[in-house]
């Protein structure tokens, strides 16, 4: 098995959380999670995103509740969605697609917002960047909405550091 595109996130626990795609059994990549504390991994890895497709390009987040939340653009027969599942304490939600703008969903982010109360989730389709947010904690996510669009095409945009975006 070899691993690649890894993403860390910390806690305010004080653990690292790390996420990465990897070929284990089958020749599909899977996400898989492992936090760290002291540089020692506090339980053995695991698989978030279980799915019989690809599922490439993780990014992570940690929210103000230590729940770590995990996207990833994954593979469904019309092209890529964004795959999401959230964790902690080593149980994990079952894996979601969250994005619904017909395969073309890729290049996923997330950061929190609000002192970590808010998760927002964007990804590209190739020409419109795209946005979903939803309050930490609840499995309700507010409706998809287009951040930025260009006839020339986008690529890979990233939320870190966007500072408190909008929720309501």
């Amino acid at each position: 098995s070899m691993g690649t595109e890894p993403a860390v996130a910390a806690g305010r626990d004080g653990q690292m959380h790390v996420v990465w795609q990897n070929r284990v059994l089958t020749d599909a990549n899977d996400i898989y999670h492992v936090a760290l504390r002291h540089a020692l991994a506090t339980v053995l890895p695991q698989n978030v995103s279980d799915t019989l497709g690809q599922s490439l390009d993780p990014a992570v987040v940690v929210d103000y509740r230590n729940t770590v939340h995990v996207v990833w653009q994954e593979q469904v027969a019309a092209g890529f969605e964004i795959g999401y599942a959230f964790g902690r304490n080593a149980i994990w939600s079952w894996p979601s697609l969250i994005s619904s703008v017909q395969g073309r969903a890729e290049y996923p982010t997330i950061a929190t917002t609000h002192g970590g109360r808010v998760v927002a989730v964007g990804w590209d389709d190739g020409y419109k960047i795209w946005m979903r947010t939803k309050l930490a904690g609840s499995a309700n996510w507010r409706a998809p909405f287009v951040v930025a669009s260009s006839n020339w095409g986008s690529r890979e945009f990233d939320l870190r550091g966007a500072g408190d975006l909008p929720y309501g």
